[in-house]
């Protein structure tokens, strides 16, 4: 009786709120694991291959990922297409949103695969690219076509995680990413006793066993549960239902296009003028400020779908009440970082030993940048639940014009600070303009390119 009272209380408000105490819940039980496996793998993957090859890893890997971009904002548009349908109670209109997705996806990956794979193997030369030794050209084309291929299936299967969240069981999804993190880190230790350091071998690892594992629970989903009513097919395919995702997704698309060049090409450039050896020591600093952006992370993902049900019912006075239990994360996160800046040398020392010196204007630099990013999804990720991105939208572009020749400039200067510059202040501009927007949206005294 007890715990059922102490469980009364906690889940306790409307169905939606009730919904996302427990969705909240159930992630932070799965994000502690996968930030636990994420903290086991560097020290693991460091003594399977060496720091410079490690750093190569996380640039290529970096850059294929970029494929996912390509999608057009198809993915994010869906997501919010399929909320309204199911917040309607529409799950026929729901499920050809999800056929209609599934097919364009795959017909994009389609088209782009083949000559993606061309250019990898006969056309483009990594290491020229990279500013690396030859010796590493034909591992790198490898393992670059590895990465690609599974890539490439995720591109469609990712669909499957937007139904779990728009049906606000983020928990769901983010447990099967949590699966495949695990079989992963399994999957590295038994490399690190049966072979030699590969970087092929790497992405096998890391890409090819979580996009098996994410095919497989798709179908089995999509044959055996619930979910069965949305189970894709070619008769529910409406292509005048693309031109509709298009209009919530193409703004996404640009938007992450933008932020494609802001922060991914951060890796190039830092590989480029400082040596993957500093590609390393950036990703174990990100790794663990990154902690708080994760947690920030589990309370937010929820919100996404719940503002798209609560916007759609115009419920403002739930959004509002949201809002203001969120926008206390400005003044809670300021301690946490300064004790994680104070303790970063003796978690550094103790997590990767002398393998990787981060310097402390590093640790600095990346704080700040992680503080802005974790107040900005806050607000993000409620407009994104209203499908107002044009705020967004300019933000990122305006940055993205710049941050390519002010980072290379602070890069030929020797600044690797200096190429944080651009990061920080997106986010700092995002943080500022979103969280006026949200206010003026649930206020309803949004005009003009707030409320579009």
């Amino acid at each position: 009786m007890n715990f059922k009272s102490i469980q009364s209380k906690l889940f306790s408000g409307s169905q939606r709120t009730a919904n996302i105490k427990k969705n909240i819940f159930g992630l932070f039980g799965l994000k502690g694991i996968s930030i636990l496996v994420s903290f086991l793998v560097v020290p693991m993957t460091l003594s399977y291959v060496d720091s410079t090859e490690y750093g190569i890893w996380m640039t290529i890997s970096s850059i294929v990922i970029w494929l996912n971009y390509f999608d057009m904002g198809i993915a994010n548009g869906f997501r919010n297409k399929f909320a309204e349908e199911i917040a309607r109670e529409n799950h026929e209109e729901a499920k050809s949103y999800v056929s209609t997705t599934y097919i364009t996806l795959a017909a994009i990956i389609g088209i782009l695969y083949i000559p993606f794979s061309i250019i990898n193997f006969y056309f483009f030369d990594w290491t020229s690219f990279l500013n690396l030794d030859t010796k590493y050209a034909h591992s790198i084309t490898i393992t670059a076509q590895y990465l690609l291929t599974f890539i490439s299936i995720s591109f469609v299967t990712k669909t499957f995680d937007n139904i779990l969240t728009s049906l606000q069981k983020p928990a769901l999804s983010s447990s099967l990413f949590v699966s495949g993190q695990v079989l992963a880190l399994i999957s590295i230790f038994i490399l690190t006793k049966t072979t030699e350091g590969h970087l092929e071998y790497l992405a096998l690892a890391f890409t090819g066993i979580p996009c098996l594992l994410n095919i497989l629970v798709t179908i089995y989903s999509f044959k055996f549960t619930y979910l069965k009513r949305y189970t894709p097919s070619f008769h529910t395919f409406d292509s005048k239902k693309i031109k509709s995702i298009l209009g919530l997704g193409i703004q996404l698309f640009i938007i992450s296009i933008s932020v494609l060049v802001i922060f991914q090409l951060m890796n190039i450039i830092l590989t480029r003028y400082f040596g993957p050896e500093t590609v390393t020591e950036y990703n174990v600093c990100y790794k663990y400020f990154h902690i708080v952006a994760m947690v920030m992370f589990i309370i937010v993902n929820p919100i996404w779908a719940a503002f798209t049900e609560a916007f759609t019912k115009g419920d403002q006075k739930w959004m509002m009440n949201a809002f203001k239990k969120l926008d206390l994360a400005i003044y809670i996160l300021v301690p946490i970082m300064i004790i994680m800046v104070l303790a970063a040398n003796l978690f550094f020392k103790l997590w990767v030993g002398e393998k990787v010196i981060v310097p402390m204007v590093m640790t600095l630099t990346v704080a700040v940048m992680i503080y802005f990013m974790a107040l900005g999804q806050i607000y993000m990720y409620m407009i994104n639940g209203t499908s107002k991105f044009r705020v967004q939208l300019i933000v990122y572009v305006s940055f993205a014009l710049i941050s390519i020749p002010v980072m290379v400039l602070f890069a030929r200067n020797h600044s690797i600070t200096g190429v944080f510059i651009v990061p920080i202040l997106t986010y700092v501009a995002q943080t500022l303009f979103c969280r006026i927007q949200i206010l003026k949206l649930i206020k309803g005294t949004a005009t003009g390119i707030w409320n579009k």
